[in-house]
């Protein structure tokens, strides 16, 4: 397995997978490729281009060619997400159906504190609901908008203003657009997709600044 050290390219791979699978007519493929020695696996990456056949996904590492299979592997499971109760954990697009959910799972951890990041204003929402329900448990709750000139900065959240650590943000934005790449308009297509990659770049530098902030990023690009 490869090491994950650019995670925001995850945006861009849910992308081009997704045209793959819906476009299958065209000749789309998608070749990983190390950014160190590329130039010494152009040949191999021009011809791979070029290739006709079933393949679409080819991996090249050390000027070798690769076709990727997903396997069973005996990997550590890992710790999982560390919970501080008295901390901070905020969820951006937490007014949808999984931001409900994550809400729930959060104060059945026992956490305090939760912060619900939305585009635009609302008093109801299954999160925002619930946490009003909990507020006799001693749950507190903030709700902060984006701004409404259309850019989606993180910084603009100020959320090293909080009075409390930040314990871990979940990206969980998602728009319904129940439409396949080649029907949408490119009107359709850049507002939800701008979006997403203004926050995911905006979390990835908060998390340049703040490394130990852990980030979840639930798709919504495949």
């Amino acid at each position: 397995y490869d090491f994950v050290s650019r995670p925001l390219l995850a945006m861009t791979w849910g992308l081009i997978r997704s045209a793959l699978r819906e476009l299958p007519e065209f000749p789309i493929k998608v070749i990983d490729a190390e950014s160190r020695g590329i130039s010494e696996s152009a040949d191999l990456i021009v011809r791979v281009a070029l290739s006709v056949g079933r393949e679409s996904q080819f991996v090249i590492r050390e000027k070798s060619l690769h076709i990727p299979r997903l396997i069973k592997t005996d990997r550590d499971r890992g710790d999982g997400l560390q919970i501080t109760a008295s901390h901070a954990y905020v969820l951006i697009g937490g007014h949808g159906g999984i931001g409900g959910t994550i809400v729930r799972w959060l104060v059945n951890c026992g956490v305090k504190y939760i912060v619900i990041v939305g585009r635009r204003h609302t008093n109801s929402s299954e999160a925002l609901d619930f946490l009003k329900e909990q507020k006799k448990n001693g749950v507190s709750f903030c709700v902060i908008n984006f701004p409404e000139n259309g850019r989606y900065d993180v910084a603009d959240l100020e959320l090293d203003s909080l009075d409390r650590p930040v314990g871990a943000i979940f990206h969980l934005a998602g728009t319904t657009a129940d439409k396949s790449l080649k029907a949408m308009s490119w009107n359709e297509f850049s507002g939800l997709f701008a979006s997403k990659v203004q926050i995911a770049d905006g979390l990835r530098r908060y998390s340049d600044a703040h490394p130990e902030v852990q980030i979840i990023f639930f798709s919504s690009f495949v």
